[in-house]
């Protein structure tokens, strides 16, 4: 089981151009891996947050997801990176997560090359 905080980037329906309000938000994932009868792996959901109400809405009609909106933030200090999360709908309520983590070396200087917006 793993909880994966992340920052979605770049997001592109399959048709017409980016939405500036569409493209990047914050997203938790509370999910395991799984083996389903057939003996095929996948993952199992069992709860996606994400910043953007019109995404979730999408996902949570089109495919049956359980995303959630969430207001998160997403903070790098440097080596340090902070996501917060507090569920906001559909529930339940209140449903909160705060990680803490400190990038390797590598990733670092990674992150120094691609400029202040990464």
């Amino acid at each position: 089981m793993g909880v994966t905080p992340f920052l979605l980037e770049d997001l592109r329906t399959p048709v017409g151009p980016a939405l500036p309000w569409f493209t990047s938000f914050a997203e938790t994932n509370v999910r395991t891996y799984v083996v389903g009868p057939d003996g095929r792996e996948g993952l199992w959901f069992f709860s996606l947050d994400a910043a953007r109400l019109e995404p979730v809405l999408v996902a949570r009609s089109t495919y049956a997801l359980p995303y959630m909106w969430s207001a998160m933030t997403v903070e790098r200090d440097g080596p340090v990176v902070r996501y917060r999360s507090r569920r906001r709908w559909p529930g339940p309520t209140p449903a909160a997560s705060s990680v803490t983590l400190e990038v390797g070396d590598r990733l670092v200087a990674a992150l120094r090359r691609a400029g202040p917006d990464h």
